[in-house]
């Protein structure tokens, strides 16, 4: 092999490792914000689970007095 034959292997081979090395990082970062995302979701759910409740009682309230007859006014059933 020449020395020219042997540089463009060298050259080859040194952009081949620095591929494979960003792709490792990308991989590695994409799970990493994978997790952040899930970690922020988790907390977003359990921030928002006591106003669902409140506005579930808040419904449930509305339906039962929808329900009830007012003074003067009779309920047909």
């Amino acid at each position: 092999m020449t020395e020219r034959a042997e540089l463009f292997l060298g050259i080859i081979a040194f952009a081949t490792a620095a591929v494979a090395i960003g792709q490792l990082c990308v991989v590695v970062f994409a799970g990493m914000a994978a997790r952040r995302m899930s970690r922020m979701a988790e907390s977003i759910e359990q921030q928002l689970k006591p106003l669902f409740s409140h506005l579930d009682s808040i419904g449930r309230d509305a339906s039962r007095r929808a329900g009830m007859p007012t003074p003067g006014r009779r309920r047909f059933e």
